[in-house]
């Protein structure tokens, strides 16, 4: 590369060189701010634009990008907080009630008031045969053929989100299966030793198993904790 000055070629410059100058004097264009205007920059959809209009444009990209992110930032915020406080009242309503009825009503009313839930099916196993009349069909044994369905859930040992087979709808959702899209299960204790509560949703992206769920992990550890004296 040749550079001239008033017609005159000095010394060939390498590119590189040129590069290498550049980088170590981040500062030169201060300096010289009336080359900017005079710098063509390629531009992705073509032509050319001058090295000014290139980083304006570069910087708005860029705060556009940052503007996303601390929207995004400040909406999971949100949702945080309005998750601790549904987990905040569940807690302070299982604190107050005793028996095994109203522990599984209040899990239940929780599940759809402060959970949004559009279905919920409890089954919970029920060695000592208290489950109350109102809960009667949400008592299950361990080796009921049924459960063989949720193999991969039990074995995991954690909550699963995400879309159901038919089989495993019928066993939990009866008549409104047909309208569930997504599922979040949940264990009743870490391991599921005291059964599990399936919340479901007609919005197939609720409970999508690629979205962040741990909450559903403190719900898990809640719930035991709940029905642990009481089965």
């Amino acid at each position: 590369m040749s550079i001239q000055k008033n017609d005159i070629a000095l010394d060939e410059v390498s590119e590189e060189a040129v590069v290498d100058f550049l980088r170590a004097n981040p500062g030169f264009f201060t300096e010289h701010t009336s080359l900017l205007a005079t710098l063509d920059i390629p531009h992705p959809t073509g032509g050319a634009v001058s090295l000014i209009e290139y980083q304006v444009k570069v910087l708005r990209n860029k705060n556009e990008k940052l503007n996303q992110k601390l929207k995004e930032m400040i909406s999971a915020a949100r949702n945080n907080d309005k998750i601790n406080d549904r987990m905040f009242h569940l807690a302070g309503a299982l604190i107050r009630v005793s028996s095994l009825d109203d522990t599984l009503m209040v899990i239940e009313e929780s599940m759809y008031d402060d959970f949004e839930a559009d279905a919920v099916s409890i089954r919970f196993f029920d060695p000592g045969n208290k489950a109350p009349v109102n809960y009667a069909d949400a008592a299950i044994t361990r080796d009921d053929p049924r459960l063989a369905a949720f193999d991969s859930f039990f074995k995991a040992k954690r909550p699963l989100c995400g879309r159901l087979a038919a089989p495993q709808l019928e066993f939990l959702f009866a008549k409104q299966a047909p309208t569930i899209q997504s599922t979040a299960l949940i264990p009743i204790g870490r391991r599921a030793e005291y059964g599990f509560v399936a919340i479901g949703s007609r919005d197939r992206r609720r409970f999508s198993a690629s979205k962040d769920a741990s909450y559903l992990v403190i719900l898990s550890e809640l719930l035991g904790s709940a029905l642990q004296d009481k089965l």
